[in-house]
């Protein structure tokens, strides 16, 4: 759901023209762009042309429609969550260093410690170094193509690159469409006794608290560890005829999710007990015992109830696990590139590499606990995230949400919309919060065929 709100955001800021407008706002106070009333009229011009008519009238007769007349539209309610954390941001007292009425301590300057710095302050750094300077642009630019190949698997695109029967390299072809993964993502946001959206903010404040402490850090290390070892990379190769297959990942599945469910260190344990990874014990205990450390219910910060908040969701809504069905065919059976171990680890090193602060971490907790407090918000968007990927067919329609919506995204998507939507919100946050004119990823950065869309971007 962020992405979708970034996507309205940034087809708001001009990400629908081959320039988008300045934001030039002479006091740093955000107040000036908290307006959110007109983004709609622009989201909806935007998507008005008959490749997204389909997209435009579930957004019309379902997102902008409230539950009653006095309700506001759940799309709005998404929007207006997005500008009030910026909002709440821009309001928190200055950095130490500040020149009023800057937010900020002066670039150039060391910034203080993620926790006593204002996170206005933090994104802005962080759009700063990823965007501007160019170093996070590879791991940007891996959002479009990793959300395509999944849209891709539920709608029925092949996402191969090099077709068994000749086909041509890049094309894809018509295979069996998942429907059942929109049904379980839509199930997922009812909002009902099993799953609530709060939960999973809970999940992503814990989970960034724990990455700030010395524990966490030993568990990436841990995890980057254990996917580099040649003998997990043997595992995860299907050419090899002896790689892990699709049954194999969902038996692991099946003993790992009750286990953390649970919290249950011994049947933790008992995963090295299935055949094939009992040659891999070695290999696999240091990330076991730190998952052990998690499940204590004395640790802090507790991840234990959030953990089984989030985890009694997904056995509820994906008693096949699809999920996990599904990240075997695409990172394993069809070795997608956007989805192998080098690129994804790749990308969280470059990551880390460029946030030795662990700022970027401490955002997201940030952020989550922002979102955490407001309610309406947080149904809004579940609603949202239902309506969208939902497989029933509503009254007056012959195609789901699913099917009327996500090939439109999956369109979207592959045309680089994720790297437009982080352009518009460096417009936003850099030109509202006293920065300088906003960047945009050079020409020779941006997938191939996308328009430059923000000032400063190559034409």
């Amino acid at each position: 759901m962020a992405v979708s709100a970034a996507v309205a955001v940034g087809l708001a800021c001009g990400a629908d023209q081959a320039l988008a407008p300045a934001c030039e706002v002479k006091n740093p106070d955000l107040a000036q762009c908290k307006d959110f009333a007109q983004l709609m009229p622009n989201f909806l011009a935007a998507i008005d042309h008959g490749e997204t008519r389909n997209l435009k009238t579930v957004v019309e007769t379902q997102l902008l429609v409230g539950r009653t007349a006095d309700d506001p539209p759940p799309i709005n309610d998404v929007l207006r969550a997005v500008f009030a954390t910026l909002t709440r941001f821009a309001r928190a007292p200055p950095e130490a260093g500040a020149v009023p009425p800057a937010l900020c301590a002066p670039d150039g300057t060391p910034p203080p410690p993620p926790a006593q710095a204002n996170q206005l302050c933090e994104l802005r750094r962080g759009l700063f170094v990823l965007v501007h300077q160019g170093k996070g642009i590879s791991a940007i630019n891996l959002i479009d193509p990793l959300i395509t190949a999944l849209v891709n698997y539920i709608i029925g695109q092949s996402n191969r690159r090099t077709l068994a029967d000749g086909g041509v390299v890049g094309a894809t072809v018509p295979v069996m469409p998942h429907y059942e993964i929109a049904t379980v993502i839509s199930s997922i946001c009812a909002q009902d006794n099993q799953c609530q959206l709060v939960n999973t903010l809970d999940l992503a404040i814990a989970l960034s608290a724990y990455l700030e402490t010395a524990e966490g850090t030993k568990t990436v290390a841990d995890l980057q560890a254990l996917l580099a070892k040649p003998s997990i990379q043997a595992l995860l190769d299907t050419a090899s005829g002896s790689g892990l297959t699709e049954d194999g990942m969902v038996a692991i599945a099946n003993v790992l999710v009750p286990a953390l469910q649970n919290a249950d260190p011994v049947a933790l344990q008992s995963i090295v007990d299935i055949s094939f990874l009992s040659p891999y014990q070695a290999d696999l205990q240091p990330v076991i015992d730190d998952l052990k450390l998690i499940l204590d219910p004395a640790h802090q910060p507790n991840l234990k109830t959030p953990l089984n908040r989030a985890l009694t969701c997904l056995t509820a809504k994906d008693k096949k696990y699809e999920l996990v069905r599904m990240a075997h065919r695409l990172a394993v059976q069809d070795r997608l590139p956007e989805f192998s171990v080098s690129a994804l680890t790749g990308a969280a090193n470059s990551i880390r590499d460029l946030d030795p602060r662990g700022a970027l971490i401490h955002l997201v907790g940030a952020v989550a606990q922002t979102v955490r407090s407001d309610e309406t918000a947080i149904d809004a968007a579940a609603n949202v995230c239902q309506k969208l990927f939902s497989t029933k067919l509503e009254a007056g329609q012959t195609q789901s949400n699913a099917e009327l919506t996500l090939p439109v995204v999956a369109d979207l998507f592959s045309k680089g919309v994720a790297t437009e939507a982080v352009c518009a919100i460096d417009t936003l946050v850099w030109g509202c919060s006293g920065g300088a004119t906003p960047a945009c990823p050079n020409g020779n950065t941006r997938p191939a065929g996308t328009a430059a869309i923000c000032v400063g971007s190559a034409p």
